[in-house]
């Protein structure tokens, strides 16, 4: 699941972005649960070492695909609260009812096999946020290609962005980097699937941190990992 948004924290109201994975049971035992969350370029993953407490998993029996996912990091004493509208038995909406926090997206079952060679492919990209430097929103979209290869397995890649204010629309940027799958990839947190990006062309070089959480061989949720930027999106095969 992924989710976008803003939140009070510290005295200040900043951006937010999460995303994050747990398996379900038939009978509604949760476990691999873990979330990373980016508030104000200050990016965590939990849980931490205490691990989650009161986790709770309630899908409603009348039929109408609610459910609300909850859970407490014992090491911050940090609750999260999520309610979740299924559309199928394998997708539908996510909503972060937390406390200070204003955040909704997504929530789709994880299928497949992952590795290098099976995400291998062509993917139409968008991420959006705030660049924390200006204040600002920036949108992307593009084309990312990843080979099987070990190293710098993106090339030939190009994105489009605009940022608020005059000239701040970028066309046909040239992007490389890389594609990382850990273990099975169905893992997130710090030492899961990674993508890195970095733009050339007639822009600065900048680059682009995300954590990746593999929905399937043809789907992508990224969250960056930036300490300048806050931003959430997906990525999707081109067929």
């Amino acid at each position: 699941f992924a989710v976008g948004g803003g939140a009070f924290g510290s005295g200040t109201f900043g951006s937010l972005a999460g995303v994050g994975r747990f398996t379900a049971s038939a009978s509604g035992v949760i476990s691999n649960l873990s979330l990373d969350e980016d508030f104000s370029g200050g990016v965590y993953t939990f849980p931490f070492s205490g691990g989650f407490s009161n986790v709770t998993y309630t899908i409603d029996a009348g039929g109408s695909g609610r459910g609300t996912l909850n859970f407490t990091d014992v090491t911050r004493n940090q609750p999260f609260v999520f309610v979740f509208y299924m559309a199928s038995p394998t997708q539908g909406f996510m909503q972060d009812d937390s406390g200070n926090v204003v955040a909704d997206g997504s929530i789709q079952a994880q299928s497949g096999t992952f590795s290098a060679s099976s995400m291998a492919g062509t993917y139409a990209a968008n991420w959006s946020g705030t660049n924390l430097s200006t204040g600002f929103e920036e949108d992307f979209v593009g084309v990312i290609p990843i080979s099987n290869a070990a190293t710098n397995n993106i090339s030939g890649g190009v994105v489009d962005f605009t940022e608020l204010g005059a000239g701040k629309i970028y066309t046909d940027i040239p992007v490389s980097g890389l594609f990382t799958v850990q273990g099975d990839g169905t893992l997130g947190g710090a030492s899961g699937n990674a993508l890195q990006l970095t733009t050339g062309g007639n822009v600065p070089s900048t680059t682009f941190n995300f954590r990746a959480y593999l929905v399937n061989p043809n789907t992508i949720l990224l969250m960056g990992v930036d300490s300048n930027r806050v931003v959430i999106g997906t990525a999707l095969r081109q067929q």
